[in-house]
């Protein structure tokens, strides 16, 4: 009778604490998805039946926060109202101490640690992605209600504010699935840095939104969102290149590429499960501004590249050739070398020449020479990112001819001359950069370093400020990464901590209000879920001190439960 009396006690206890658990757990999911729901339905970007949906999904997520302050509360309850009813008292004269009674409530915080851990790294970041996914797919809804509010909306690298907008019903066969047109329109376009590029003003704008999926490094697929921007009667004021003037042009119309709608849960670590984030710290260019760095990188030493391929067959052949992919054309240089100078690289004449030769060829084989007096080779300025009126190009150099004479070979007129020419958008006959492109961030980074610091300083330390950029983010990603998992690792600990707590509170309070002794264990849970979040931004951004914080809160809250408990078995 004796060894089955703590298993009796034990069944009772966890059916209080079990059916405290579910009443409370509900009322605060149920409460906190409304919350999370009812932002995106006041703003107007999301309608009631997606809002209802939204809501549903949030469930899950809100499991996270609701379950462990639910279990803690009943834990506190259940206990408090076993010795307040002197239930505990007679069972320690019965035999049975402390440590036995308090069983029940280490069986449920264990179980709900586990339960915690396999949400928060497994089932919680699907439903993430879910919800962000239906807000993604109101899309147009959200650009109408910015626009409606006289707000500007950002859409890739545009700033946009319209003075009114109108849905617009997608063509057959465009591949859109739904539109809006926009009126007295005007658009900033930003580069990567956040300089302004562009500006333009047009009558109509029409938004175009597709739909479609992308494979994942890790295989699977993923549903993207993509918007395209087409302007008619556009008044274009671009910035002008070397600081110079802007250019000021008109275009009937102008469309945009298609911008993929980067979804919050595809780039934001806190929206992976456990596998993925161990994957991202091996690959961290799934991460777009880290691919976009890591391009970045791989262009300038593939700039690099090209300048000594041309120097080499300067000196060794007398001749360069470089190519113009996007008219078809190729530029031949004559000269013995280069020689850095202007920030850039000078063609050093061949031996007696009084000029440098360039010969243009277009596609149908036509040449073009030029005598120059002096002719310089640099990096294109215009090469290093999407271009407002051209395709993305990188990894391109530039011909800087001074004081030129184009000689005419038709007989039908005098040579003309010109004081400069430029021509852009020119690499060398080897490509180097599509190999560079398909190497891992560890590879890049480690041949960056193998090219000769001399090799760049002219150049303004083109490579090392890309490679710097590059480690930076990589670094903060892999803290980030780290950040998020001790995160979820002293979150799932807590539930266990909070259950104990609450427990071992209610126990030591008996002759209490249920109030009072509610808030002894829940400031002490509350104080642990504030460290938590404040320790994983620092950690995010400073490294191991935030982790000293994120644990902090989670050892006082297990010592606290500890003397509590102390003090419980001296009386």
């Amino acid at each position: 009778m004796a060894r089955r009396a703590p298993t009796r006690i034990w069944g009772a206890l966890l059916g209080e604490q079990g059916r405290l658990l579910a009443l409370t757990g509900t009322g605060l999911v149920v409460v906190i998805s409304f919350a999370a729901a009812v932002k995106p339905l006041a703003d107007g970007q999301i309608g009631l039946g997606e809002a209802l949906q939204l809501m549903g999904l949030a469930m899950v997520p809100m499991l996270q926060f609701s379950l462990p302050f639910a279990a803690g509360f009943a834990a506190t309850m259940t206990y408090h109202r076993f010795a307040a009813e002197h239930e505990a008292t007679a069972a320690m004269a019965g035999g049975i101490g402390h440590r036995s009674l308090i069983v029940p409530a280490v069986g449920l915080g264990a179980v709900l640690t586990v339960v915690l851990a396999v949400l928060m790294n497994i089932v919680i970041p699907g439903f993430l992605r879910s919800m962000e996914r239906v807000v993604a797919e109101n899309a147009s809804r959200m650009i109408s209600s910015a626009v409606e509010r006289g707000e500007s909306i950002h859409l890739a690298d545009w700033d946009v504010h319209a003075a009114g907008v109108t849905t617009l019903a997608p063509s057959e066969g465009s591949g859109a699935f739904d539109g809006l047109l926009m009126t007295d329109v005007f658009a900033v376009q930003r580069d990567k840095g956040g300089d302004v590029d562009a500006y333009i003003s047009a009558a109509r704008v029409a938004v175009w939104m597709f739909g479609g999926s992308d494979v994942g490094e890790d295989g699977a697929r993923e549903d993207t969102i993509s918007v395209q921007l087409v302007f008619d009667d556009a008044d274009i004021v671009q910035s002008g290149r070397d600081n110079g003037p802007p250019v000021t042009l008109w275009q009937k119309r102008f469309i945009s590429p298609r911008y993929t709608v980067p979804g919050t849960f595809s780039e934001d670590p806190k929206f992976m499960s456990y596998g993925d984030l161990v994957a991202l710290r091996t690959n961290p260019e799934r991460i777009q501004k880290v691919q976009t760095l890591r391009t970045n990188l791989a262009a300038r030493i593939a700039e690099h590249q090209m300048i000594e391929e041309l120097d080499t067959r300067l000196r060794t052949e007398g001749v360069g050739e470089l190519i113009d992919e996007a008219v078809d054309n190729r530029v031949t240089i004559v000269g013995s070398a280069l020689v850095r100078e202007r920030g850039g690289w000078r063609v050093r004449r061949s031996e007696g020449a009084e000029h440098v030769r360039l010969v243009r060829t277009d596609g149908g084989g036509t040449e073009t020479v030029h005598l120059a007096r002096d002719v310089y080779v640099s990096v294109d300025k215009q090469s290093g990112g999407a271009g407002l009126m051209s395709e993305k190009r990188i990894a391109r150099l530039e011909v800087r001819a001074e004081r030129v004479v184009t000689v005419r070979n038709d007989g039908q007129g005098a040579d003309a001359e010109r004081r400069a020419m430029s021509i852009p958008g020119l690499r060398t006959t080897t490509d180097h950069l599509t190999p560079l492109l398909e190497k891992p961030v560890k590879e890049l980074q480690k041949q960056s370093k193998e090219i000769a610091l001399d090799a760049e300083e002219e150049a303004g330390g083109a490579i090392t400020k890309a490679r710097k950029r590059l480690k930076d983010r990589v670094a903060d990603l892999h803290r980030e990464i780290t950040s998020k998992q001790h995160e979820r690792a002293a979150f799932s600990l807590t539930g266990l901590l909070m259950v104990m707590t609450g427990a071992v509170v209610g126990f030591k309070m008996k002759d209490s209000l249920a109030l009072p002794v509610y808030m002894w264990s829940f400031f002490p849970a509350l104080f642990a879920v504030i460290t938590i979040g404040a320790g994983q931004s620092l950690a995010h951004k400073s490294g191991e001190i935030g982790l000293v914080v994120l644990w902090g809160g989670v050892i006082a809250m297990g010592m606290f439960t500890c003397i509590e408990y102390g003090k419980l078995r001296k009386h």
